[in-house]
Formats: C-alpha cells, structure tokens, sequence
C-alpha cells in the first residue's frame, strides 16, 4: 500500500467521525471541535494546513482545514463557529 492510499483510507475513517460530520454539514461548531480534528489528523499523521479567521462585523469567524492525501489531491472543510 503507498503512503497516499494510505492517507486515503485513514482519512475516510475520520472523516465519518463527528468532528467531521458537523463541519461538512455545514453545522456551527466551536473552535474545541477544531482543535480535536486536528488531532485526530496528527495522530494518523495525515498532513493538513489550517487557515483561522476571526470574522469581521460582516463575517462570522471561521477556520479552513486543507488535508493533503496525494500531491495533488486534497480536501477543504470548513469550520463555521458560533462565536
């Protein structure tokens, strides 16, 4: 098995977890939901970056998660919080 499959299926497993599933539903979530995906990302030493905004006036805070399963494959989930 190559490290990107690999990637792939431990990600697939994650991603069925509910840190998960609250951000692709688009529900709001709070910034400790966040921190337990990125764990959970560490610990299956999947790379990922994350970019946080704080939210304006305008715009609620919300932070974007970039997980890498090949060179050029990767998924963008977005996590909405509710303040």
């Amino acid at each position: 098995m190559t490290p990107h499959n690999n990637n792939l299926d431990k990600l697939l497993s994650l991603l069925a977890t509910a840190a998960f599933q609250k951000a692709i539903n688009g529900e709001l979530v709070n910034q400790e939901l966040l921190l337990t995906a990125q764990a959970a990302l560490l610990k299956a030493q999947i790379p990922y970056d994350v970019n946080y905004s704080p939210g304006t006036q305008r715009i609620a805070p919300f932070a974007t998660l970039l997980i890498f399963i090949t060179p050029i494959w990767s998924v963008r989930i977005v996590f909405n919080f509710n303040s």
